[in-house]
């Protein structure tokens, strides 16, 4: 059987003022009208209360509005000044038409009056859009799962209304829209102008939601519903990595272990360093990522180094333990400022909080970065990669160049996506210049090789 979801509208919220706790008016509402939140919820909670919150008000007699404003206020028959508020929240006019104007916002959204709205709010009052959703939703999210840290996530949040097409992303984020219409088949409806406009005329005819917020229940968790299931995906692979490395790497060795026993050691290390690469791609905070890190190093330091009758695997060892070290306290001293910056450790927490110093917030991450890149041997950061790789056993070798690489490469998508989304401006380019940078380095060094 299919599983079967309830909606429930959380009543008893009340009128949302500036500054009001959302998540707070939330979780007392449900627990009063007997439906508190439990790990799996999914929450759905509407723009305007957000916006409420976090004072998004606009009065129309603070507004002087513009002579375009002014022009295209009397074709529409609208307000001047509410016209002006429009235009200032607008990216682009999409369309004009039935006194409703259809815009495209700074945040890339298309909707109508560009999600300035007078109901619900004191007169010769408008309400703005959340000046960044993504941020708001995250701060929603934090303030759902304080009362249960460790449990599932109790609630999922509609964080984008109409998402128009932005880098090519037609995916909606929304769990639920109460409101929607069917228009497959109406051949009135051209494009997404068309949908905005018949929904501004809805509402302006009287149609309400009748609550700001709806509990979706049901047979299966949130994670599940949204389709984000955590790191649950990349564990399995890096599993599967570690795992068919680990394989290949003992079957490179096994005709050598007849001939120096001590090499036996070398199974029992390859299969603590998988299980490090593990724990290290799966970690959740800065804290679990340092340890994992180190668990799988330091046997990694050992394996280098150890076939000591052969004089280059030592100095391979050596030099893998020295810049190793580096390696990682420059991403332990990256985390500590990232830590300073955000007083969080964890992914999550660090994405969704207000950084008290953004240059300690950006140093910590360009640390980060560099210590991760030190892992990947991106370059410039690949100096040590030729001499280790040399004088390693070839099965090490194999091992570390498979199992590591796809380790650190796995952890560092998922920190720069979870814990870095706002500055992903930024570390996106960083990562463009590393890859581009690694690739001609080898290019050029592979072509000018004569063995």
């Amino acid at each position: 059987m299919p599983p079967r979801y309830e909606v429930i509208g959380v009543e008893g919220i009340g009128e949302v003022r500036p500054g009001d706790d959302v998540a707070r008016l939330v979780i007392d509402a449900a627990a009063r009208q007997a439906t508190p939140l439990r790990a799996g919820d999914v929450l759905v909670i509407s723009q305007k209360i957000v916006s409420k919150a976090e004072g998004r008000l606009l009065r129309l007699t603070d507004v002087t509005p513009s002579a375009v404003a002014s022009t295209m206020a009397a074709g529409l028959g609208r307000d001047p000044r509410l016209v002006e508020i429009i235009l200032r929240e607008s990216r682009r006019v999409v369309r004009m038409d039935r006194g409703v104007l259809v815009t495209e916002t700074h945040h890339g959204w298309v909707c109508a009056n560009a999600g300035v709205d007078q109901s619900n709010v004191d007169a010769d009052t408008v309400a703005l859009l959340p000046e960044d959703p993504d941020r708001s939703a995250r701060r929603l999210g934090e303030r759902f799962r304080a009362p249960r840290r460790g449990a599932e996530e109790p609630g999922a949040l509609h964080r984008r209304i109409h998402r128009g097409r932005r880098g090519g992303d037609r995916r909606a984020d929304a769990l639920l829209l109460p409101d929607l219409d069917d228009a497959r088949g109406d051949e009135t409806v051209r494009d997404l102008g068309d949908l905005e406009l018949a929904a501004a005329e809805r509402a302006r005819d009287g149609a309400q939601v009748a609550f700001p917020v709806m509990l979706v229940v049901g047979g299966v968790s949130a994670s599940e519903i949204t389709g984000r299931d955590g790191a649950s995906g990349v564990v399995w692979a890096l599993y599967f990595t570690s795992a068919a490395a680990g394989a290949f790497a003992i079957g490179r060795a096994m005709d050598r272990v007849g001939r120096r026993p001590g090499l036996i050691a070398s199974y029992a290390l390859l299969a603590v360093a998988g299980a490090g690469m593990a724990f290290f791609v799966s970690a959740d905070n800065l804290m679990t990522l340092f340890l994992g890190l180190e668990w799988f190093s330091l046997c990694l330091y050992i394996l280098v180094a150890i076939d000591s009758e052969r004089e280059t695997s030592l100095e391979a060892g050596l030099k893998y333990l020295v810049v190793g070290g580096f390696g990682s306290a420059v991403l332990l001293f990256g985390s500590a400022l990232v830590y300073g910056a955000t007083a969080e450790l964890s992914f999550g927490a660090i994405g969704s909080a207000d950084p008290t110093s953004d240059a300690f917030l950006f140093a910590g991450l360009a640390m980060i970065l560099a210590g991760l890149a030190f892992k990947v041997s991106a370059a410039p950061f690949h100096m040590w990669t030729p001499d280790v790789y040399q004088g390693a056993p070839t099965s090490v070798t194999a091992f570390m160049a498979g199992a590591t690489k796809v380790a650190a490469l796995v952890m560092t998508l998922r920190i720069l996506v979870t814990a870095f989304p706002e500055q992903a401006e930024i570390w996106s380019v960083a990562v463009a210049v590393l890859a581009v940078a690694s690739l001609a380095i080898g290019m050029i060094n592979a072509a000018s090789m004569t063995y």
